[in-house]
């Protein structure tokens, strides 16, 4: 049996029509799932039970940008628009592009509905030249998502 390997390439972070690119450093873009799709537990006598968890389908989107760059502005936008009471679901899509040993570009894509921004952008100063007071961070949370490999 040989082993797989993979080279990771260039990706592309998406909210609405705005493809981002005024990423900050280390891990810019970053989805994670809060709740179980599943759960499960055993009864008596070893009887399985299982249930879908509709919460499962929450995925939050974090995004490390350079602050007050034109996708931090962007964000800012629609985040104003929160603070009018005019709160509209967002769609978003996280495209991770690899290279496998054969040369074939594979896609793993997570498509987004439902999204809103979750929390707002700390801000920070820094006397010590701490680089963490040029990024803003975004917590965008998304109801829906649908994951693809081509």
């Amino acid at each position: 049996m040989s082993a797989t390997s993979v080279i990771t390439q260039t990706d592309t972070l998406q909210i609405n029509n705005q493809v981002f690119s005024t990423f900050a450093n280390n891990d810019c873009g970053k989805l994670t799932f809060p709740d179980e799709l599943v759960e499960m537990d055993i009864g008596k006598n070893g009887n399985i039970i299982a249930a879908v968890n509709f919460k499962g389908q929450i995925v939050d989107f974090e995004l490390r940008l350079l602050l007050a760059a034109v996708d931090d502005q962007y964000l800012n936008g629609i985040l104003n628009q929160y603070q009018s009471g005019a709160v509209a679901f967002n769609t978003g899509v996280f495209v991770k592009n690899v290279v496998d040993q054969n040369n074939d570009v594979l896609s793993a894509t997570m498509a987004m509905s439902g999204g809103i921004i979750s929390k707002a952008p700390e801000l920070m100063t820094s006397a010590s030249g701490n680089v963490e007071q040029a990024v803003a961070v975004w917590h965008i949370r998304f109801g829906y998502w649908q994951r693809k490999i081509t």
